[in-house]
């Protein structure tokens, strides 16, 4: 059988499955209710409360509770995949040609197909030649741009995953995508590959608007948190930098984060207050947002599509 329709069915599989999950759990048929005790208890024996987790839960706890204490399957979509392509592709280039005084762009490009092939079931056809055209291009434009500041690193560390560490006796997890090392000083860099049209505004702290902060910033700061439980960077000098991928007008935006004390505090108690929350088992009330799959879900029984989160990997 032709491979592209393995994969089309595949995915309409997954899909398939995913409906019939929200369909059976449906408030046609039976009240909203949390699993018994047994069931979460087996999910927090081993479970670490990662930057995303806690960006769900404080966005919907309802949310948190179907994709992540029941991990209903969800589409996949072409935001995800090619961020994951470009991902993979910086990864992979920076280990193996970080050393080159000039970038070996026609390396670049190739691990950027591969990658996009890797990935090539979240995409139609059409999507797949204008996410690989784009990707190339300014993926080029990129590493050619920030290649002599990259060079200043004396060593960089790649697709860091931390989860050992603990925040006042509770289990967490980061998975970072780099950290460049210059002297005393730790530099954790995150790339993006959605619009950077409004880059300040997604690394935001709290304010009266917005008391929980924006999720980018939380993020960092999350990581930073993190970073303080093992010895070898607690003492560093922390600074962090938003990249983002795709030129906007012309230009790359960067964005810096730069951890405060107050700022670890803020996120610090929010890391408690959400564990707490979640061993209590409270999943309830949602976002009740109008955009919300699962507030729709439980307020109509009305069955949406769920496709991947473009930022969410699984770091728990």
């Amino acid at each position: 059988m032709d491979p592209e329709i393995l994969l089309s069915q595949k995915q309409i599989d997954d899909e398939s499955i995913a409906q019939l999950l929200i369909s059976e759990m449906s408030l046609l048929k039976k009240d909203f209710d949390v699993l018994n005790d047994e069931f979460l208890d087996k999910f927090l024996e081993d479970y670490r409360l990662s930057p995303t987790a806690l960006d769900k839960y404080l966005r919907c706890p309802v949310a948190f509770y179907y994709e992540n204490v029941l991990r209903v399957p969800s589409a996949r979509t072409a935001p995800f995949g090619f961020g994951r392509a470009v991902h993979e592709s910086l990864h992979q280039f920076l280990y193996r040609y970080r050393d080159s005084d000039v970038p070996n762009l026609i390396k670049l490009e190739e691990l950027f197909i591969q990658n996009m092939l890797s990935y090539k079931s979240h995409f139609t056809a059409s999507e797949y030649t204008g996410y690989l055209e784009e990707g190339k291009q300014n993926l080029i434009e990129f590493v050619r741009h920030y290649w002599p500041m990259w060079r200043h690193a004396e060593s960089m560390q790649f697709e860091i995953k931390k989860k050992e560490a603990f925040f006042r006796e509770i289990p967490i997890s980061g998975q970072l995508d780099r950290i460049d090392f210059i002297g005393n000083r730790i530099t954790v860099i995150d790339y993006k590959t959605g619009n950077s049209s409004n880059a300040k505004q997604k690394v935001k702290a709290p304010d009266a608007k917005n008391p929980d902060g924006t999720d980018y910033w939380r993020q960092m700061i999350f990581y930073s948190i993190v970073l303080d439980y093992y010895p070898e960077f607690r003492n560093k000098d922390f600074s962090s930098i938003f990249y983002f991928v795709i030129k906007n007008e012309d230009t790359f935006a960067e964005v810096q984060v730069i951890p405060t004390d107050e700022s670890k505090q803020k996120v610090g108690q929010q890391i408690v207050d959400v564990y707490t929350k979640i061993r209590q088992k409270k999943f309830a009330p949602g976002c009740g947002e109008s955009d919300c799959t699962w507030c729709n879900y439980l307020n109509s029984g009305s069955l949406l599509k769920l496709h991947e989160d473009v930022e969410e990997i699984d770091e728990s």
